[in-house]
């Protein structure tokens, strides 16, 4: 009998979700399946839009349970593991008692009073970004990872950037307690 430890079967489990992705694309069934849930979508394609969810959560520092009223993830990928060209954008809605505790935590993480200063959305070489840049109450995020952006350990300040090869940009309305986020990058 065999036996994998946890972490082996982690690494399985995620080549396994990756082939079968990969299968589902080569296959010519599309490139984005269709989207029965504000959430994503059932299958293999299901199991990357939650990963990719929690990971959203993470880098704009958001409760664990905000409920998403809106998902799009872009599954631009060039074999296992890479994906190349990312592209996603969620819409969160954050209850009373969410939304309190990530006020106590935003500036920590990055959030700063809106409005986004025009010199810096200048700079920014991406466009269609889905979040809505006009607002002037509320918070915004913006940050680069210069390479992996959906997992990266440490984040810059687009304030900071010269060299936007990914962005991390977020929008926090007060009045409707929503979230507006899009990660993408250029590589």
């Amino acid at each position: 009998m065999f036996l994998i430890d946890d972490g082996l079967y982690a690494v399985w489990h995620a080549v396994r979700v990756e082939l079968l992705h990969a299968a589902w694309v080569t296959l010519g069934r599309g490139v984005a399946c269709p989207r029965p849930a504000p959430g994503g979508c059932g299958g293999a394609q299901g199991v990357q839009d939650t990963k990719d969810q929690a990971a959203l959560r993470r880098l704009f520092g958001l409760p664990g349970r905000a409920e998403v009223v809106s998902y799009s993830g872009h599954l631009a990928m060039v074999g296992v593991g890479q994906r190349e060209g990312l592209g996603l954008r969620a819409r969160f809605q954050l209850e009373p008692e969410q939304a309190m505790a990530f006020l106590e935590t935003a500036a920590e993480a990055g959030w700063e009073p809106l409005a986004i200063p025009a010199g810096l959305m200048g700079r920014i070489p991406f466009r269609e970004l889905d979040v809505p840049l006009d607002r002037t109450d509320g918070l915004y995020l913006c940050r680069t990872a210069g390479d992996n952006v959906l997992h990266a350990e440490t984040t810059s300040s687009c304030a900071e950037t010269a060299d936007f090869h990914d962005l991390i940009l977020g929008v926090y309305d007060p009045s409707t307690q929503t979230v507006w986020v899009t990660v993408r990058s250029g590589y």
